[in-house]
């Protein structure tokens, strides 16, 4: 569900009532949990730096907080870096990294990391292991059994 209260050109505003939306109608369904948020960070192709173009910016981590805050419970916080290439990548392999996965979708180059909250100490910090199948590249042909 789109979240967005307001947008500028470097900062999203999430939007509290649909984040009671999207509460009211887990509370219908049990057997799901809400995790948490979402969000990119785009980049020129000249501007992205790879596994650093996830760090999570001041802005990321109080935003992270509040979610976590208003909704009465630590969250998981995904963030996306993406660029654009002007050709698709040759690289097969990804640099798959415990909390943080880098890798190509056409002529894309992303990474992609996984924060949890803190909110007795106030920070934000990268989950202990990020599996990630699709980022990872991993595809049905690599679980075929032997």
């Amino acid at each position: 569900m789109q979240i967005i209260e307001s947008r500028t050109h470097d900062q999203v505003t999430p939007s509290i009532k649909h984040f009671d939306r999207i509460k009211s109608v887990l509370e219908s369904y049990p057997m799901f949990q809400f995790l948490g948020t979402f969000h990119s960070h785009p980049y020129p192709k000249n501007k992205f730096t790879g596994i650093k173009s996830i760090d999570a910016s001041k802005t990321d981590k109080k935003s992270a907080l509040e979610d976590a805050e208003e909704l009465g419970g630590e969250l998981v916080e995904i963030i996306i870096s993406m660029t654009h290439l002007k050709s698709r990548s040759t690289r097969s392999e990804p640099d798959v990294r415990w909390p943080i996965t880098q890798n190509y979708c056409g002529n894309y180059k992303y990474a992609i990391a996984a924060y949890c909250t803190n909110t007795p100490d106030q920070e934000l910090e990268l989950v202990d292991n990020l599996i990630c199948p699709l980022a990872a590249g991993v595809g049905n042909y690599d679980l075929k059994l032997c």
